[in-house]
């Protein structure tokens, strides 16, 4: 294979997009698959989807990444407030599960990405290295839009609802 597979998982907000994630990550390694990246772990609160960890599938480490509450030198994008730090350590999560791993995983990515912040511009480079196998989670209301954004060849779209085994 010289050319990177992207495998969209994708559904609505909330729908369980990170957690399908996860459980491919855990189905790939039960194969001997070699897989990094991130997921974005959810946090709830009176209903409402509240805030974010950042989980390394490498090591399984997390940081704080993303909250409805207003936090010190956190970057504000409509009702979340990101951590730059945490962004940071993510864009190096991912660079080094680029060079390490077959499989990488990158949980979500979508409209604030297209526009350069979050992981845009790291996966904007990232995403030409050949021989990968990427699992992206993304929105229904923004697939097309990620395809078109990066130019993705050898996209193979799938639905939340989607029976999937790699």
């Amino acid at each position: 294979m010289s050319v990177s597979v992207f495998y969209i998982i994708t559904g609505a907000q909330g729908e369980g997009k990170s957690t399908r994630c996860l459980s491919l990550a855990n189905q790939l390694r039960k194969n001997d698959e070699k897989v990094g990246g991130l997921i974005a772990v959810g946090y709830w609160k009176d209903g409402v989807r509240s805030a974010f960890d950042l989980l390394d599938l490498s090591t399984n480490l997390k940081q704080e990444f993303a909250s409805r509450e207003e936090k010190e030198n956190w970057k504000a994008h409509k009702s979340f407030y990101f951590n730059p730090k945490t962004i940071q350590w993510g864009k190096a999560v991912l660079e080094k599960a680029v060079a390490e791993k077959d499989w990488i995983i990158l949980d979500e990515i979508g409209k604030i990405d297209m526009s350069g912040e979050l992981w845009g511009e790291v996966f904007s480079k990232l995403q030409k290295i050949p021989n990968k196998k990427w699992i992206l989670s993304v929105r229904n209301l923004f697939v097309e839009d990620v395809i078109q954004h990066w130019n993705l060849k050898n996209t193979k779209v799938l639905q939340i609802t989607d029976h999937l085994i790699f």
